[in-house]
């Protein structure tokens, strides 16, 4: 499903914003920096200045809860794919080096270079193993910084 409003309840009051969660979480930031010093109009128009009872104990750390849910479901969705590569990449380069010992194994028997078709297809198919582990190696550095990038900048 796809958000594109998000409602705020805080301090007895709702408050609708139009966008999604990304939109509305940065909203929030800028206006918590804006407002860094004591609340301007403090008084007139709270509903505490009207004798109302003021904001319900925990709704605000009820918000935080759900924001950081949010925040946390929203890396978890980012992460997701980056680390399934990291998991396949790894797979694939545990068998390729396993292989890669095998062959290591055949080439290492003197009787291997007697037959020269023999030996020609172990070393093309060595080298091709090789050739496959850097391009895994490759893709698991890449797939590792954006999970590490990804996790800094949460």
């Amino acid at each position: 499903s796809f958000v594109n409003k998000v409602l705020e309840v805080r301090d007895g009051r709702a408050t609708l914003f139009e966008g999604n969660v990304d939109d509305y979480l940065d909203r929030r930031r800028q206006e918590e920096a804006e407002s860094a010093g004591p609340p301007k109009n403090a008084g007139a128009g709270t509903p505490a200045a009207h004798g109302a009872a003021g904001p319900v104990p925990g709704a605000d750390k009820k918000v935080q809860r759900r924001e950081r849910a949010l925040l946390r479901q929203k890396l978890s969705k980012q992460l997701k794919p980056w680390k399934n590569k990291v998991r396949q990449a790894e797979a694939e380069i545990e068998q390729l080096e396993a292989r890669k010992q095998e062959m290591e194994k055949l080439m290492a028997d003197p009787e291997l270079y007697a037959d020269q078709a023999k030996w020609s297809e172990v070393s093309r198919e060595y080298n091709g193993v090789g050739r496959r582990l850097e391009r895994h190696y490759a893709l698991w550095e890449e797939a590792q910084e954006q999970v590490e990038s990804i996790e800094q900048q949460a």
